[in-house]
């Protein structure tokens, strides 16, 4: 007997079961494109972010840390991209060994069977912007607060690269190596710098790190001290050990500002900034605004652009038909280059109101969802 989707009850237990097959087929191509993308995309941000640091200090669970608190910065830009080419990969598979004919011969619809992955796609949307709304202003304060405050209280002298002259909170230092038996640094040199363009230097033999009263201090053994001069004569004084206090931590404060804030704060600070824009707010106030009105807009647009690809992917994939993998791949890229082209093409230059700024934004993912919807109904047709 000849098996039809519009006979059977919605809650069919065979239509369960190729929902989930389609979504696997989907959605493990997806994972493993998104685990490619990401670990790229967390490399590139670890580089940048902490390649001005020593690596001495840096633990591999500090790695770790800032890996993972990178990765929500990425979902709402990777996610789309990767579940695309899942779409396009999962259904080229599944036209390559005639299984859409199986299924479409068994009497199962086109329709029916695109329609898991579009609510896969529902569900990705949801969970990005979520992602990106609350966890990702959490993540980047947590990078920060790393890399500005965690990670440089950890510098100490003898984490320093030996043969190398280093800024350390604002002494310049130098020495040669560490000891392996004493563990204490051989030959070093401090400059540090006095007002008036003037500066002590300090030559030790060797030197160790101490733990004093309020702090640390290096132990100089074995070494002489030139004073800035006075009177035009420079002074010279020898020590078989002193101690030096290490200047305190003054790093920069981590940056904060309306990029890290959720949505809700984002529309708090536009208010703001447009009333002051209103009585007359400066050239640099007036930027700020554009770049907060259009971060609302990518907000939302790029958390649906999930399903807005999804519509769009779904429908192209499952007409492969005979195509197999090498349609579905580029259809798959141009699709993307659609998306990326109208994006950014409409994205407003200059101060624009905020509904004009978020409908340019939600363009691309209109055209897409309207695309797909029309590709998804001209299936069974075709």
């Amino acid at each position: 007997m000849r098996y039809t989707a519009a006979s059977q009850p919605t809650q069919d237990p065979l239509l369960k079961l190729l929902d989930r097959y389609v979504t696997r087929q989907t959605l493990v191509p997806s994972l493993l494109a998104l685990a490619v993308v990401s670990f790229a995309g967390m490399a590139n941000e670890l580089r940048e972010r902490i390649g001005r640091l020593p690596v001495e200090y840096l633990t591999a669970g500090d790695v770790a840390q800032l890996a993972a608190l990178f990765l929500p910065t990425l979902v709402a830009y990777v996610v789309p991209v990767t579940f695309l080419f899942g779409i396009m990969l999962g259904f080229g598979r599944l036209s390559q060994q005639n299984e859409l004919i199986a299924m479409t011969t068994a009497g199962v619809s086109l329709r029916r069977v695109v329609a898991p992955v579009i609510a896969l796609g529902l569900a990705l949307s949801l969970a990005c912007f979520v992602v990106q709304d609350r966890v990702q202003p959490w993540a980047v304060k947590r990078v920060h607060e790393m890399v500005f405050l965690r990670l440089p209280l950890r510098v100490t002298v003898d984490a320093l690269t030996p043969g190398v002259m280093h800024e350390f909170r604002g002494w310049r230092v130098y020495h040669a190596g560490v000891d392996p038996a004493s563990g204490r640094l051989q030959s070093l040199k401090v400059l540090q710098p006095e007002s008036g363009g003037r500066a002590t230097i300090y030559h030790a033999r060797e030197a160790e790190v101490a733990a004093v009263p309020g702090g640390t201090a290096l132990r100089l053994i074995d070494g002489h001290v030139i004073l800035p001069e006075q009177d035009g004569r420079i002074g010279r004084m020898t020590f078989s050990s002193q101690l030096l206090p290490l200047p305190a931590f003054s790093g920069a404060a981590p940056p904060t500002g309306w990029w890290a804030e959720p949505l809700e704060g984002l529309l708090e600070v536009e208010r703001d900034l447009t009333e002051r824009v209103a009585m007359g707010a400066s050239v640099r106030e007036r930027d700020q605004l554009r770049r907060v009105r259009q971060e609302i807009s990518d907000r939302l647009a790029l958390a649906l652009a999930s399903l807005a690809v999804g519509c769009v992917a779904a429908p192209l994939g499952a007409r492969a038909r005979g195509g197999g993998r090498s349609f579905t791949f580029s259809a798959g890229l141009a699709v993307a280059l659609v998306y990326y082209l109208l994006w950014m093409s409409l994205q407003p230059r200059t101060l624009t109101a905020l509904p004009e700024v978020v409908l340019r934004g939600m363009a691309a993912n209109l055209v897409m969802a309207t695309t797909g919807l029309w590709l998804t109904w001209r299936l069974d047709r075709a």
